[in-house]
């Protein structure tokens, strides 16, 4: 979680840097065609409303959500680490090769969240096919890959129930 939320925070400064140069960039340029420049900030809070759309909202939706986790979680791992990884492993006869590919996939696969999800996803999937690579075993990675899906639901349905994100200042 320290290594994602290291690189999380660290996307979320470049990307701010990256737009206030593309922001003084169109300031200083006379006559140049106005586009609408998002600000990362607004760019973040439009993907968790589209994500809290998917997050619980009673009691039964919880345990359903719960239930859902553990069956992503279970079978995510499955698929991705338990065949892709060792099937990439056997085939290019390299441990780091099929860490990254497998990773890569499973990154692609999280499509919908955007390309910062995109390359968060990959590395957390790196991560746990690491975990999987040196536990031998697929089950911690299944576990903690189920807490993380249900932590993030229930996170997003207090967002959502505490109407937090309405809250924010628009840019």
């Amino acid at each position: 979680m320290f290594i994602l939320g290291s690189l999380s925070v660290t996307w979320a400064g470049v990307e701010t840097k990256i737009y206030q140069h593309k922001l003084q960039e169109q300031k200083s340029t006379p006559g140049s065609a106005a586009t609408k420049l998002t600000s990362p900030e607004q760019e973040q809070k439009e993907m968790a409303e589209k994500l809290m759309t998917m997050a619980p909202s009673s009691a039964l939706e919880c345990i359903a959500w719960g239930g859902l986790c553990l069956l992503v979680g279970f079978s995510e791992e499955i698929i991705f680490r338990g065949y892709l990884q060792t099937q990439c492993i056997a085939f290019l006869r390299s441990m780091p090769a099929g860490v990254v590919i497998a990773a890569l996939v499973f990154g692609s696969a999280h499509g919908y969240q955007g390309v910062r999800g995109i390359c968060l996803i990959t590395v957390f999937g790196a991560l746990f096919g690491i975990i999987a690579l040196l536990r031998r075993n697929l089950f911690p990675g299944m576990l903690a890959h189920a807490w993380h899906d249900f932590a993030t639901g229930m996170l997003l349905a207090f967002l959502r129930s505490s109407h937090m994100l309405d809250r924010l200042p628009h840019a």
